[in-house]
């Protein structure tokens, strides 16, 4: 029986950092760790961790963190060594609450990887939401 892959015919390993496009909100990347792989008859169950709003650090099947769309690989760990650390830091974190601009799923991925939590999206929000400011500063300055 052959191990399950990405599209690109890489294997999905338990300690990969894995997103998903979901349409919610205009469009994000949802982010998570697979977590385990079990044989299941005559193929597989994949279970991913991630934060979900409402829920928190939860564990689901790949199937219900993907909604049915195509899952791609964001990171992979440096060494078997780095993976059971990160999946470590997972179970950790099982259970702890979402927020959106502090614990969101790519907080908790980086924390996961790097144990500082994280999140470029939010990072970049942050920055257009300052220049925007500085440019209605500037236009209310320059209307008086």
């Amino acid at each position: 029986m052959m191990m399950p892959t990405y599209l690109n015919g890489e294997l999905i390993l338990p300690g990969q950092w894995v997103k998903v496009w979901v349409q919610a909100m205009g469009g994000i990347w949802h982010q998570g760790i697979v977590w385990r792989i079990l044989r299941v008859g005559d193929g597989f169950y994949i279970e991913i961790v991630h934060n979900v709003k409402n829920r928190g650090v939860i564990v689901s099947s790949l199937e219900d963190f993907s909604e049915g769309g195509r899952v791609f690989l964001e990171r992979r760990p440096s060494s078997p060594e780095h993976a059971r650390l990160i999946l470590a830091t997972a179970n950790e974190n099982l259970g702890k609450a979402y927020s959106a601009f502090s614990q969101n799923c790519e907080h908790f991925c980086w924390f996961c990887y790097t144990w500082e939590p994280k999140s470029e999206t939010v990072q970049a929000f942050v920055g257009l939401a300052a220049v925007g400011l500085l440019a209605l500063l500037a236009f209310k300055s320059d209307s008086n």
